[in-house]
């Protein structure tokens, strides 16, 4: 089957071309061969479209009125779809729901997801599909085409389970209504608003994508042949752009201080066997913030008397 066939002609298709020449047709009493090639159709396609503009509008045929022919079909019959477009609407809308919720399915599950559907909704429904018990290709590949505006197939990001749990509508309202009364009651400036975060280095760097020659099967990079190493960076920078020198964090038992030479300027380090951020070295990083950001009591509240 052709998934992505491009019509190269418009032979099939309805326009008002169809309409003038059944009005001269029906109304002026022409041939339908003289009419048809002053408009450049063909002659058995006019024929079936005055037929069906009789049937539906009898009355009609002969008169000088114009003929509506919205509900006249003409040319090729579309292609047989299994879903009514309000059923699709439905699937694409539970797709978009479990996506939302850190449980999306994959194009197999989806397949087997419609295979269902079509069974409770009593289709008649191909016999391969009850063979293998799922949708098939040809009918993913269209559903997909179809919605392509809303859906698509993309890899997911692994997500914690505590994080997904965390992450919920109590502890987001929580969240904005406590920075809302700290804004009202200090009246932050943008050099006073701070956003902390942590990301992980490797010491092997995954290559990029190369341009090669086509036909050969495999192509490769230069990479290091030592073991993966991560490391914690963990940055500060406020609403005006400004950053405070790097922290970071070494999987290593003790630390020594020749293992930032040669790094960004100001920065620190620490040390954890698994290199991950810990309770101990993030109050390292206050003291280091409260250095470089010159944040205490006394500062925050010129900049509220300041406002």
């Amino acid at each position: 089957m052709v998934r992505t066939y491009k019509r190269k002609t418009s032979r099939g298709t309805t326009s008002d071309v169809l309409h003038r020449a059944s009005k001269e047709v029906l109304n002026d009493k022409k041939s339908f061969r003289e009419v048809a090639l002053v408009y450049g159709i063909g002659k058995m396609t006019l024929y079936r479209y005055c037929k069906e503009l009789k049937l539906l509008h009898p009355q009609e045929s002969g008169s000088s009125s114009s003929h509506p022919s919205a509900a006249v079909h003409c040319g090729y019959a579309k292609p047989r779809q299994l879903f009514s477009e309000a059923e699709e609407a439905e699937l694409v809308q539970y797709l978009l729901t479990a996506s939302k919720m850190f449980f999306g399915l994959s194009p197999k599950a989806t397949r087997k997801l419609a295979f269902e559907f079509a069974l409770d909704l009593g289709k008649d429904i191909p016999k391969k599909w009850k063979v293998r018990q799922l949708a098939g290709e040809d009918w993913f590949s269209g559903f997909m085409w179809r919605h392509a505006s809303n859906i698509s197939v993309r890899t997911p990001e692994a997500t914690s389970l505590s994080r997904i749990t965390s992450y919920n509508r109590v502890n987001v309202n929580l969240f904005f209504e406590n920075l809302k009364s700290l804004y009202s009651r200090f009246h932050f400036e943008p050099q006073s608003i701070w956003n902390v975060d942590e990301t992980g280095l490797t010491s092997v760097r995954n290559p990029g994508k190369i341009v090669a020659p086509k036909g050969i099967k495999q192509v490769g990079a230069v990479t290091s042949a030592e073991q993966e190493v991560l490391v914690t960076l963990c940055c500060a920078v406020n609403a005006l752009g400004h950053a405070i020198p790097p922290m970071f964090i070494f999987p290593r038992v003790r630390y020594h201080e020749r293992l930032v030479n040669g790094g960004p300027p100001g920065c620190i380090g620490a040390s954890h066997k698994s290199g991950w951020m810990t309770k101990e070295n993030f109050l390292v990083f206050l003291c280091h913030f409260l250095k470089h950001s010159n944040s205490s009591v006394a500062h925050r509240f010129v900049t509220a008397r300041q406002s």
